[in-house]
């Protein structure tokens, strides 16, 4: 499901930002030195870091489904998870990638729900909500400008 998820982000950037996937690569992966020095053309990075339940949002009234029989049907409300994931942009100057950050934070904050005709796979039938939190710096990423994409499923 999770694969699914980075899918729907994806389509959601190149889509709406728009990018480009001939020009502009869109991967999950973890960046460090390493990865970074196989990078070979402008890349906005999304690596999943933290997920957790959300429970500020746990709800724990049931639902009561009515059957055709005349009987009822209990099921717990689902659960609601945050996923986040950490931003990061690659390029050769630093212009294009502050440029290309701003690209794809500024479609994020008008999009605080994902559309639903980007979803992909699994992920049809769940709402999301999201709103990135402020860029920071880390040394773990080097001086690189950072954002966090928080998502929030049921």
């Amino acid at each position: 499901m999770i694969s699914n998820l980075d899918e729907t982000i994806k389509q959601l950037l190149i889509k709406k930002v728009p990018l480009d996937p001939a020009e502009v690569d869109v991967c999950f992966d973890m960046p460090g030195q390493e990865w970074s020095a196989g990078v070979t053309k402008p890349t906005v990075n999304l690596y999943l870091y933290d997920i957790r339940e959300n429970h500020d949002l746990r709800v724990y009234d049931w639902e009561l489904e009515h059957n055709q029989d005349k009987t009822a049907t209990r099921r717990r409300l689902p659960v609601r998870v945050d996923l986040t994931y950490l931003i990061t942009v690659w390029t050769s100057a630093v212009d294009d990638e502050h440029r290309l950050l701003w690209y794809v934070l500024a479609t994020l904050f008008r999009f605080p729900f994902i559309p639903t005709d980007i979803f992909q796979g699994e992920w049809r039938d769940r709402t999301f909500s999201s709103t990135p939190w402020s860029p920071s710096r880390t040394a773990r990423y080097g001086t690189r400008p950072t954002s966090g994409l928080p998502l929030t499923t049921a």
